[in-house]
């Protein structure tokens, strides 16, 4: 254990005395300077003003206060626009069960991304409908959290939890799946 500590303390000297010398210009032989160039930040681009139009497909799992609604599986597709890196809208429709609830929202998304790590924790609320053998009105609002691939032309995959008021009861909704952005 000794041996590992003073190993320990001997590589922290060596990597100090290393470090201590960074980002101060060196003189070459000559006594020409070359300054040191900072490295440029790296970061995920895919949340800046070039990725501001989006589709979505989704699956959704559903809760409710009734019956109607509890333990029904789903599928659904949005399509959204951001005018900058934290503001967008987003409409979204849903089919849920076997005899099918249409609920139909629309958005207003606040974003933070975090560029170092290419992830956005979002929330959203809204108003929308949901249809079936009879209409309602409806309200919603949520949050979830988005992963982008630079490498997969900004691609995401997200999952999201959201509640959804209605006139006779509410549901929750938990959705997971994909974002192409363009």
């Amino acid at each position: 254990m000794k041996a590992i500590t003073a190993l320990a303390i001997v590589g922290m000297g060596i990597g100090s005395a290393v470090a201590g010398s960074m980002g101060t210009p060196v003189s070459a032989k000559g006594g020409k300077v070359v300054p040191i160039e900072p490295l440029a930040p790296t970061g995920c681009a895919c949340f800046d003003a070039s990725c501001q139009v989006e589709f979505g497909a989704f699956y959704t799992h559903t809760w409710a206060d009734s019956d109607h609604l509890d333990n029904q599986d789903g599928g659904g597709i949005s399509f959204g626009y951001f005018y900058n890196e934290y503001i967008g809208s987003r409409v979204a429709g849903s089919w849920i069960g076997s005899q099918p609830i249409h609920d139909v929202t629309l958005s207003v998304v606040a974003r933070y991304p975090v560029k170092s790590l290419c992830i956005a924790p979002y929330a959203f609320g809204g108003l929308g409908g949901k249809f079936n053998s009879t209409n309602e009105f409806t309200g919603h609002a949520g949050g979830g959290l988005e992963w982008r691939s630079e490498a997969l032309n900004c691609t995401g995959i997200f999952c999201e939890g959201k509640y959804t008021w209605d006139d006779a009861d509410g549901f929750t909704s938990l959705n997971a799946g994909l974002r192409f952005n363009f």
